[in-house]
């Protein structure tokens, strides 16, 4: 979600949320702990936390979780932070989210590879 393109995708729906007065909930966090490697646990602790944290700073009300064992994680950051049900009031008016970001697909330091889209669409489009 730090990408331009993820960027721009994660905060408009904010915005146009809370102007309808409805709350927003977040993406998944797609890490997933180990109860069997304490350094892969510790790293998708670490990463669902910061996750979070972004998406309370960017006005969400709500969020998922890939694994039952990042729920505290969540959880607490959100209870922490938030302190409230929604932040609904948050509307967000500063959030101008434009075509060319949505379209800006350049990962700093990543490449984008035909084989890479492919395997991006076979893993979301298998049965």
């Amino acid at each position: 979600m730090t990408v331009p393109f993820m960027r721009a995708y994660h905060r408009a729906p904010v915005k146009t949320c809370h102007r309808a007065g409805r709350p927003r909930h977040g993406g998944m966090a797609p890490f997933i702990p180990s109860r069997k490697n304490p350094e892969i646990n510790e790293k998708a602790l670490a990463q669902t936390r910061a996750d979070k944290e972004r998406e309370i700073k960017d006005g969400f009300d709500g969020t998922w979780v890939a694994h039952p064992d990042l729920v505290p994680v969540a959880k607490e950051v959100f209870d922490k932070k938030l302190g409230k049900p929604h932040q609904k009031e948050r509307l967000r008016e500063e959030v101008r989210v434009e075509a060319r970001e949505l379209q800006d697909t350049k990962v700093p330091g990543g490449t984008i590879t035909e084989a890479g889209v492919r395997n991006n669409i076979r893993s979301r489009c298998s049965t």
